[in-house]
């Protein structure tokens, strides 16, 4: 998998795997999505399971409204885990 991907990230062989795992199923507690920033270069998201298939493309579109500083990073996850100001 990761020759696979390799040509897609800047100076893959300065990488290493730190750990693998198998998940059939990821779900948040209440069925919410997990958006959040680790740190400033990196993201974490989780509890897209199923449902995940249907907003993948929204919810990477606000990602990248986050990263390009569209939106605040605090908004986005707010906002994915359905608690978005109103």
């Amino acid at each position: 998998m990761t020759r696979a991907f390799a040509h897609r990230f800047r100076d893959f062989p300065s990488y290493r795997k730190l750990e693998a795992r198998a998940c059939f199923y990821d779900v948040s507690e209440g069925e919410r999505f997990l958006v959040e920033p680790l740190g400033e270069r990196a993201w974490v998201l989780s509890g897209f399971s199923g449902h995940g298939f249907k907003f993948g493309a929204l919810i990477g579109e606000r990602l990248a409204d986050a990263i390009a500083g569209r939106i605040e990073a605090q908004a986005l996850t707010r906002w994915a885990a359905g608690r978005a100001e109103r």
